[in-house]
């Protein structure tokens, strides 16, 4: 009988025990769920928000076509490849890396043309001239300012010199407007490369 009595107390016990840690864990699962409903929402602001700062991003870029090329130019009396996507993120206050090698290596990459976005960073690289960039405007075209005598304007992937030197393209988060971070994660994975 009191054998029974303990294992009906031990039972009795454990089932509270069981019944509190039940309660724990779906406060715990409830807990979870709404963080994730909160990232969630939070991830498509700051979405929203990247995709508008990006039409803002091509919009500047836009206007700046006809501008002469300049060597070492980043304002609209004349750019460079650099100076022009540097020129461009900076209207959203983005500070990028100044040269084009940097700027191809910065923020999350894009291999394929259907995932790019308006506003996102096109690299190429020729094996002779070098690195170049330029701004994705969408439908597989983009805003640069290509060489010595032309103007900043907008060429397609499908030519065929830049779809044979398409490196992919680069998503920076908007919301970088500190720009050290971008200057600092150009530097480190420059030094990768060499």
């Amino acid at each position: 009988m009191r054998q029974a009595l303990n294992l009906l107390t031990l039972f009795l016990i454990s089932a509270v025990l069981l019944g509190c840690t039940a309660r724990k864990q779906q406060d715990k699962d409830l807990l979870i769920r709404y963080r994730a409903n909160v990232e969630d929402v939070l991830d498509r602001q700051e979405d929203a928000r990247n995709r508008a700062s990006g039409q803002s991003v091509v919009k500047t870029a836009r206007s700046a076509i006809g501008t002469p090329y300049v060597r070492g130019g980043r304002n609209p009396g004349g750019f460079d490849c650099s100076g022009l996507v540097q020129w461009a993120y900076q209207s959203v206050g983005v500070k990028l890396p100044r040269t084009a090698r940097e700027q191809s290596s910065i923020g999350q990459r894009i291999g394929r043309v259907e995932d790019m976005r308006a506003g996102d960073i096109v690299a190429f690289r020729h094996p002779r001239r070098g690195y170049h960039t330029g701004i994705y405007v969408g439908d597989g075209k983009f805003v640069h300012s290509p060489r010595r005598r032309s103007s900043v304007k907008i060429s397609s992937l499908d030519d065929p010199y830049f779809n044979n030197t398409f490196l992919g393209a680069r998503r920076v988060s908007m919301s970088a407007a500190d720009g050290q971070d971008l200057a600092a994660q150009a530097e480190s994975r420059m030094a990768q490369y060499t």
